[in-house]
Parts: structure tokens; C-alpha cells; sequence
């Protein structure tokens, strides 16, 4: 009779495990727990990316990201540097820490994420949102370090804004 090591399966699957959740800590500020649903997951150590197909639901606290897939990659120091949300739409939310302002709301056919460079793309059909604030346009950057969002047009499509002013005529992204 052979004799398996139970242990390495429950290791392995644990270490997986591990390594999945961990690539996804871009997401989260410190100490937040972080919920992933898909379909089906991909993990390619080597490459250091992975992959999750199919009705995509990653959630922490604060952000949200929904996709039918979602795609993380990590550099050789195992941070992330990319994150690709593809979906019809792609879905992102974020409540800000200042409770103040309204949550931001976003989709588009393609969301990328360059966590490192502190740049988000939004790519087809880009819509975002926060408070009554709205602009729509093909291709949407936006620069987190700095605060510079830049949004395109084409030859079909014109740049669509919203800007809502408060009450004291001044455009506002809180309450």
C-alpha cells in the first residue's frame, strides 16, 4: 500500500491561496479583508499574473471592481503592476476616506490599473461619476498621484461633461 503525504495538497492549495489574495492587496488599505468570486481562477507563478474568468466580483471595504475578467499582474519584487478589469462593462467603485465626498463611480469595455505609475485608463464607452459630477467620453487617463484627468474624443464621439455646481456656484465632488 502507498502512502501519500496528506500535508502537501492542503500546502499547496494554501499557498495558492495565499499568493492569489496577496496580488490583490492593491486594492485594499492596510487591514482590510478582501472578497474574490469568479468563475474560475488562473494562476501562473511563473508569470506572475493571475487570471479570474467569469462573473469577476473583487471587494474590499472601500472598492469594488466587477469584470468578466480580471487580470493581476505582479513585477519581480511581487507588487502589483497591472491590474486589466475587462467586462461589458468593466465596473469600478470607490468610496473616498473623506466622508465628506460622494463615492466615485466608473465603467467602461476596458479598466486598467498601473498601480506604480498611479495612472487608470478607461478604454470604450468611458463613464465616470462622482456626486452629480458625470464626464463620458472613448478614453478617459487619470493621473491618482497628481489629480489630472484627461478624457478624449474621437471622430464619432465628442468628450461629455457634467459639472454641477453647489450652492455656492462652485463645481464640488462632495455633499
Amino acid at each position: 500500500m502507498i502512502k501519500r503525504n496528506m500535508k502537501k495538497p492542503f500546502l499547496l492549495r494554501y499557498i495558492l491561496f495565499f499568493l492569489c489574495c496577496f496580488q490583490v492587496s492593491a486594492f485594499a488599505v492596510s487591514q482590510q479583508n478582501i472578497h474574490i468570486k469568479a468563475d474560475h481562477m488562473q494562476l501562473n507563478v511563473k508569470l506572475r499574473r493571475t487570471i479570474y474568468i467569469g462573473h469577476v466580483l473583487i471587494k474590499t471595504q472601500t472598492t469594488q471592481l466587477e469584470g468578466q475578467q480580471i487580470t493581476i499582474q505582479r513585477d519581480q519584487n511581487d507588487q502589483v503592476s497591472a491590474i486589466l478589469d475587462v467586462g461589458d462593462p468593466a465596473y469600478y467603485s470607490d468610496q473616498p476616506q473623506d466622508p465628506k465626498q460622494k463615492p466615485t463611480l466608473a465603467h467602461a469595455k476596458m479598466i486598467e490599473y498601473y498601480p506604480q505609475k498611479h495612472l487608470a485608463i478607461l478604454k470604450g464607452e468611458a463613464f465616470a461619476k462622482q456626486g452629480e459630477n458625470v464626464i463620458q467620453a472613448p478614453l478617459i487617463h487619470y493621473d491618482t498621484k497628481n489629480g489630472l484627468l484627461t478624457a478624449f474624443g474621437n471622430k464619432e464621439t465628442q468628450v461629455y461633461m457634467d459639472v454641477i455646481a453647489d450652492e455656492d456656484g462652485i463645481p464640488s465632488n462632495s455633499s
